[in-house]
């Protein structure tokens, strides 16, 4: 999870989330805002973000985690691509029938689902809620709730 967080805490994602939020907070400031640490013993980050307001703090926390997942998708999609194009064109060469084309068969169902969930080891425990005072957090985990 340590590399989670360092991507957490990335110009990248400062970039989509600042991006997501329309420019506002600036890159840089998300990047000031925001600290991201393991969970000890768990398999979670917990994103804090420190702003001028508790709402603020939230919206800003949740951006970032879902700039965390975008990262992680635009990362894996590229090996996804030429792994399933890779699976499909073996699949034609190996035929309708046998172990190898249930193999390839079972593989391509797998890359293909992936495509769909995104990636297994990343996902949004919790969002962020509004704090009482201006510093919000969350461990990553469950989606954002949609706006």
């Amino acid at each position: 999870m340590e590399t989670v967080s360092l991507l957490a805490m990335s110009p990248r994602v400062a970039g989509y989330a600042s991006a997501a939020l329309g420019g506002r907070p600036s890159t840089s400031v998300i990047r000031s805002d925001i600290v991201a640490v393991p969970v000890a013993n768990a398999d979670a980050v917990n994103i804090t973000a420190t702003t001028g307001s508790p709402e603020t703090a939230a919206v800003v926390a949740n951006a970032v985690a879902a700039g965390v997942l975008t990262a992680r998708a635009r990362d894996l999609d590229p090996a996804l691509d030429r792994l399933i194009a890779n699976l499909r064109q073996r699949s034609r060469h190996a035929g309708q029938h046998g172990t190898d084309a249930f193999v390839l068969s079972t593989q391509l169902q797998a890359a293909e689902s992936l495509r769909v969930t995104g990636d297994p080891a990343v996902h949004l425990l919790a969002p962020a809620v509004r704090p009482s005072s201006a510093r919000g957090s969350f461990p990553e985990g469950r989606d954002p709730p949609s706006s």
